[in-house]
């Protein structure tokens, strides 16, 4: 595998066995902070689970930075970490 997917791979791994969760951050330009809540909301119902970090204003509308977390990485990668620990 290539550098640019074992980097990534690596630090949410590290991420994780820290205490963190396995995520990742986008950023939309978007008309209006009405719209990104509303959209937020959507994706909530169709079961994606994002959150909106931070809205920034534009000469356009908004640029909203979004997290989108990933439980089921969460959850199986503490399990690898956890087995690997309970062979000590």
């Amino acid at each position: 595998m290539g550098k640019s997917i074992l980097i990534p791979m690596v630090k949410t791994i590290r991420h994780i066995e820290e205490g963190g969760i396995a995520e990742e951050e986008f950023t939309l330009d978007l008309p209006s902070e009405e719209f990104a809540e509303a959209y937020e909301n959507y994706l909530r119902h169709i079961g994606i689970d994002v959150k909106i970090k931070e809205i920034e204003e534009t000469e356009k509308g908004i640029k909203a930075r979004m997290s989108r977390r990933h439980q089921a990485t969460t959850d199986k990668t503490k399990h690898y970490l956890e087995g690997s620990k309970s062979t000590e």
